[in-house]
């Protein structure tokens, strides 16, 4: 069972241990669509213990060999969707009401500006336009994501700066 997956690897859980920098094939469908690829094993651990009701559960570590065609569009959206729930459960939103949610985040981004070098002023915003100061990045950033990016912009220098906002620009370009 695939648990997490990036574009370039994924976390899986199986009944049986797997030796580590074993290569194999991966199998999975998402959205009616076969997904394949060869991985390779970088860790893996018992997860649960046998008892009485279950067997031992490990969970492994991939790392695919070579890109994974469709891989992109699952995470984008599989990333889309657990923000759009969030927000929708935060807001009282009832499941049924959650797609129009989803859609919106999908295209929404987050503005981080930093404001006279002291504070950051953070907004939910459709533009994808980085502001003078800070950057703007997809809206499905993590909150500890987004508080790192923060710092890590706030203790940087000029260079540094410049650096995070051509890769929050480039982050952006492909969903505005």
């Amino acid at each position: 069972m695939v648990i997490d997956a990036s574009e370039t690897g994924a976390r899986i859980e199986h009944f049986s241990p797997v030796n580590v920098g074993k290569k194999a094939p991966i199998r999975f469908e998402w959205d009616k669509r076969p997904i394949a690829a060869e991985a390779s094993v970088l860790w893996s651990r018992v997860h649960w213990l046998a008892d009485a009701e279950r067997g031992t559960i490990f969970q492994s570590g991939l790392c695919f060999s070579e890109p994974v065609s469709g891989m992109h569009e699952m995470v984008t959206k599989l990333i889309a969707r657990s923000a759009a729930q969030q927000i929708a459960n935060a807001r009282g939103i009832s499941a049924a009401a959650q797609p129009t949610a989803q859609s919106r985040v999908e295209r929404a981004f987050l503005r981080c500006a930093l404001i006279a070098n002291l504070r950051w002023e953070k907004r939910w915003t459709e533009s994808s336009e980085q502001p003078t100061a800070g950057f703007t990045i997809p809206s499905s950033e993590t909150d500890e994501e987004i508080d790192q990016l923060c710092e890590t912009y706030f203790k940087a220098d000029d260079e540094g700066r410049k650096l995070i906002q051509v890769l929050a620009r480039l982050s952006v370009d492909g969903r505005a």
